[in-house]
């Protein structure tokens, strides 16, 4: 489902995602070796803030987001090239400096960069969120806001 572009390059190998602006895409950021990334409501409501800022000053609209424990799915149309890009590293400074503030704790929050892969509408909002089901375990907090319809408004920017 997702297209990628290698690196020319590259002495890591790592593969670039494909930034096409106008072009949704499905954004997971996990915790670190599987921590929470969210511990108090404040925390959700912190995250979403600066997700909001961070959309709104690089041009990225939020159609849909689910906020788990230790993970964060985002479906994510840029505006310019490097948007999302711009928006996670933004989100990641503001975040990981307030949780770890918050806790007392040092190092990174996040597993690695952000994945990313590229979607298309209508049908994304079957076919590209396949974490749905997860809706059912109890024993993690989450927010969910989704949109479902042709050409999905953002709710986040």
């Amino acid at each position: 489902m997702g297209l990628s572009l290698q690196i020319k390059g590259s002495t890591y190998g790592q593969i670039a995602p494909l930034l096409i602006p106008g072009q949704p895409q499905h954004v997971i950021q996990r915790g670190n070796n599987r921590q929470a990334i969210f511990r108090a409501e404040a925390d959700y409501q912190i995250f979403l803030e600066k997700l909001s800022e961070a959309a709104n000053k690089h041009q990225c609209d939020i159609h849909a987001y689910l906020l788990m424990t230790n993970h964060v799915y985002l479906l994510v149309t840029p505006q310019t090239e490097n948007g999302i890009g711009r928006m996670m590293q933004m989100l990641g400074r503001y975040y990981v400096h307030y949780f770890n503030n918050s806790y007392k704790r040092t190092g990174t929050l996040w597993e690695g960069r952000y994945k990313a892969a590229l979607v298309s509408f209508p049908r994304c909002a079957w076919e590209c969120i396949p974490f749905l089901p997860i809706l059912a375990d109890f024993n993690q907090t989450l927010f969910v806001q989704i949109t479902a319809r042709t050409g999905i408004p953002p709710v986040l920017r």
